[in-house]
């Protein structure tokens, strides 16, 4: 999937919370936002602007719903 500032990741899985964030993590940087909780199997991870080099990114989303502990999600996101 190809992905852009402002754009909403989708994510499903279980045992999502009201305080669930993610992490888009790209070479040896990352940024966590806030996850927009639909249900306790959905939330949408906003897309934030990364500082990467120019051109097309892979990126990985890690979820986390204590701010500490980041399970990885399967796949990478191309950040461009």
């Amino acid at each position: 999937q190809i992905v852009g500032p402002g754009n909403l990741v989708t994510v499903s899985g279980s045992f999502f919370t009201n305080a669930s964030t993610c992490r888009y993590s790209f070479q040896s940087d990352s940024v966590d936002v806030n996850a927009e909780f639909v249900n306790s199997t959905l939330i949408r991870c906003p897309v934030p602007m990364l500082n990467t080099s120019a051109g097309e990114t892979n990126i990985t989303v890690s979820i986390s719903n204590d701010g500490a502990n980041y399970i990885p999600s399967p796949g990478t996101l191309m950040f461009i």
